[in-house]
Formats: C-alpha cells, sequence, structure tokens
C-alpha cells in the first residue's frame, strides 16, 4: 500500500472519530454576523472608557527656595488603600542662566512621613542621594527624581521635606510630583474583570461539559489548545484582584504577574500552533510539530517573567541592572524568532492549505488582524494623547480584546450538535432500508 494511500485511510479513520466544529459548519453570513457583532461590542467598550475614571491623577506643587535655605515642604491628604499606589518624584528648577547642555550633581536629603488621622502609621523613610540632573528640553526643570514608589498605601497623609544640600545659585526651588492611581478606577476594574472572569468561565465549562461526551483524543486540536486558552485567560483576569487591593502582599503580585505572562505566552503558542496545523488538516501530528514551539515558549515565558519583575513596581528588585540588560537583549531576540516564525507558518498555511481550510484560516487571519489593530490603537496612538490618558480607554480596550477573542475562539471551536449529526445519521439509514425493502417488493 502506497504512502498516499495510508495518509487518506489516517483522514478517513480520523474524520469518522471526529465531529465538525462550528466554523467548519458555518457560512460566511454567519461569521461576518459573529465579527460585526465583536467589533460593536468593542465600540462599546471604547464609549464606556472615554466616560470612565482614569488609571491615575496627579498633583504638581511648586516651591521657590528663600534665600536663607533651600528646603521645601509638601503635604498630601485624603489617601486610602483605594488609590492603589503613590509614586513621588520631583524636579529642580534651575536660573534661565543655565544652559540646557549642562550638567550638574545635585545632592539631596528627603524625609517622608506617613500619618493616618494626624497619627504616624510607618517609620519615616529618609533618603541622602547625589543625583546627575539634565534639563529636560525647553524647559527650565531637570529630568524627574523618583524618591518614592508604593503600593496600596495604607496611610491618610504623607508630609515630604526635601532639602538640597549643593551650593549652586542656579538652583531656584522643587516641582513635586504626586501620582496617585484615582479612587474610581479599582471599582471600575472590578466590574470588569469578574464580569470577563465569569464569562470564561461560563464558556470553559461549557466547551468542557459539551466536549466530555467524546474521548480526549477525539477533540479537534484547536479545541483542546482552546480549552487551555480560555483557562489560561480566566486567570490573567486575576480573580484575586479583590484581595490584592483590600490586603495587598507579595505574593499577590507574584501571582498577577504570572498569571499575565502565562496567558501572553500561551496566546503566541496558540496563534503559531492554530495555522501551523491547518496544513496537517485531520492527520496525526508527530512530536517534531511540538518540541520546537514548546522550546521557544520556555524562553519566551522565562524571559517575559524576568522582564516583568524588572518592570514592576510591587516586586523588590532581585536582578542588577547589567542583568536586565542582558534579559531585556534575549527578550527582543526570543520576540523576534516568534514574529518571523509566526509570518512563516501564516504565509506556508496560506500557500499548502487545501480549498476546504482556505474558509478557516480567512476567518482566523481578520479576527486576529482587527483584535492586533484595536491593541496598537490603544498602546501607540490612545497611549500617546493626554485626552484619552484621562480615561479608563487604554485598560478597558486592552482587557476586553483579549476576552472577547478567546471567547471567538470557543464559538468558532464548539462542537457540532452530536445530536442533530446522529438524526441525521439514522435518517440517512432508514431512509436506505426502506428504499432496500421497496426494491425488494
Amino acid at each position: 500500500m502506497t504512502e498516499t494511500s495510508l495518509i487518506d485511510l489516517e483522514i478517513e479513520d480520523s474524520l469518522s472519530r471526529e465531529t465538525l466544529m462550528n466554523i467548519d459548519s458555518s457560512n460566511t453570513k454567519e461569521d461576518c454576523i459573529t465579527i460585526s457583532l465583536f467589533i460593536f461590542l468593542m465600540f462599546v467598550i471604547f464609549c464606556i472608557g472615554l466616560f470612565s475614571p482614569p488609571s491615575e491623577q496627579t498633583i504638581i506643587s511648586k516651591k521657590l527656595f528663600s534665600e536663607k535655605s533651600k528646603i521645601a515642604s509638601f503635604l498630601l491628604d485624603n489617601l486610602s488603600e483605594w488609590n492603589h499606589f503613590l509614586y513621588i518624584s520631583f524636579n529642580v528648577i534651575v536660573s534661565d542662566s543655565f544652559k540646557s547642555d549642562d550638567f550638574i550633581n545635585v545632592k539631596y536629603e528627603a524625609s517622608l512621613s506617613f500619618l493616618q488621622n494626624g497619627q504616624i502609621v510607618a517609620s519615616p523613610k529618609q533618603i541622602e542621594r547625589i543625583v546627575n540632573m539634565s534639563l529636560l528640553p525647553g524647559t527650565n526643570e531637570s529630568d524627574a527624581i523618583e524618591i518614592l514608589y508604593d503600593h496600596y498605601p495604607i496611610y491618610s497623609e504623607v508630609k515630604a521635606i526635601i532639602k538640597v544640600v549643593s551650593d549652586s545659585n542656579n538652583i531656584l526651588g522643587l516641582k513635586l510630583n504626586w501620582n496617585f492611581g484615582d479612587v474610581n478606577h479599582p471599582i471600575v476594574q472590578i466590574w470588569f474583570r469578574y464580569m470577563f472572569a465569569i464569562m470564561c468561565l461560563i464558556a470553559f465549562l461549557m466547551l468542557l461539559c459539551r466536549l466530555g461526551k467524546l474521548p480526549f483524543r477525539h477533540w479537534h486540536l484547536e479545541q483542546k489548545i482552546t480549552s487551555f486558552l480560555v483557562l489560561f485567560c480566566i486567570l490573567a483576569d486575576n480573580p484575586l484582584y479583590i484581595q490584592q487591593l483590600i490586603w495587598p502582599s507579595h505574593f499577590g503580585a507574584w501571582a498577577n504577574l504570572a498569571f499575565l505572562s502565562v496567558f501572553r505566552v500561551y496566546l503566541r503558542f496558540f496563534i503559531i500552533v492554530l495555522f501551523d496545523s491547518l496544513r496537517y488538516k485531520n492527520r496525526k501530528l508527530q512530536k517534531c510539530f511540538f518540541i520546537p514551539k514548546i522550546l521557544l515558549s520556555i524562553l519566551d515565558l522565562i524571559t517575559d517573567i524576568v522582564v516583568s519583575v524588572s518592570n514592576s513596581k510591587e516586586i523588590p528588585d532581585i536582578i542588577t541592572h547589567d542583568q536586565a540588560e542582558i534579559v531585556f537583549n534575549a527578550r527582543n531576540i526570543v520576540l523576534s524568532i516568534y514574529i518571523i516564525w509566526a509570518v512563516f507558518s501564516i504565509v506556508k498555511a496560506f500557500a499548502f492549505i487545501d480549498i476546504t481550510e482556505k474558509y478557516k484560516i480567512t476567518v482566523y487571519t481578520i479576527l486576529s488582524s482587527i483584535s492586533l489593530i484595536i491593541s496598537g490603537l490603544t498602546s501607540f496612538v490612545f497611549g500617546k494623547i493626554q485626552f484619552f490618558n484621562k480615561t479608563s480607554i487604554s485598560f478597558l480596550v486592552s482587557f476586553s480584546v483579549q476576552n472577547f477573542f478567546v471567547v471567538l475562539m470557543v464559538v468558532f471551536h464548539w462542537p457540532y450538535e452530536l445530536i442533530t449529526d446522529q438524526q441525521y445519521h439514522d435518517s440517512t439509514i432508514n431512509n436506505k432500508i426502506d428504499d432496500f425493502f421497496v426494491n425488494t417488493e
């Protein structure tokens, strides 16, 4: 028996065991309606984001020094754990005679006191540091100098006293920047996190119940990888968000970071497998199909977690600056390999799949492109416009598009009704039996 005959037998055996999916049985009109609904829902989310509170607020206080001392005091009150973070930095104000190309070493001493209802609730923080300062282009202010980042403050007031020790006549005063989370933004996050988590959980349980009627080995590959995608999306929605908001801990911060990294990495793995597997249709996949992708995903996960830890303010620094530089470079290399691989898989799939799979890859490409465009607009357009920075659009749109994408994967890979298939199969057999007796008579 030839190799082609063996492949044909393998396909026939696979098709006899597997059921169709919605994307196999639906038509262009139905899928256009589904994708149009996705776009409409994203537009609704965009409108909701326009009227939702921003993720953070900023208060700026300026103090000019007196001739006798270079000391400035500042006060911020009405804080709570619902502000979910506090970031304090300052800019040095210099005279007009200071040239923008000049650099100056500034030595300063800062004292921070934390109070609740007038009572000290945490040990004062003393900072003494020397920084190399340069001017912001077109201003008489230096670069921002960070003095505190605190996630989930447990105090209501902060008093800051900053003294410039450097003896320079060019230093005229300080501008203190209080950046803190908007108290209403966590409420928005709670609503949307739990709404999407419940939606994905229901989709996950319904999919498992539906597929539970078949042995796992008879599931389509798309259904197998979609099941894990929904599970990781539920974790990325972070059901522990309220606990971390009210009782912050390093464990909660690590858990949130790990859930997000696992989901991002698996989503990239999902996309490569989804497109690359279309060339094989129902033929059995060999180990060489998965092993290179798994190895790349492991490197992707390691570098993603380390970079996320380096950028996180909630987790103490565990690597040095030089080590972080090496990891960032490794991260860029891994992402570059992934992008090249993903593009190659998509192009190869379009070139070698048969006519029965052309429709599926077209739907996948359209949906992925729309999601990518929306995510790109959120990151590179809305994030750079001041008006949108005063809303919740950045969070809501990016958060919603990933959840809607996952739910649509469940919809497309939903198993076709077994009862309908069985009824059709039984009616066909009965018709043939009736025809046999009629012909016999």
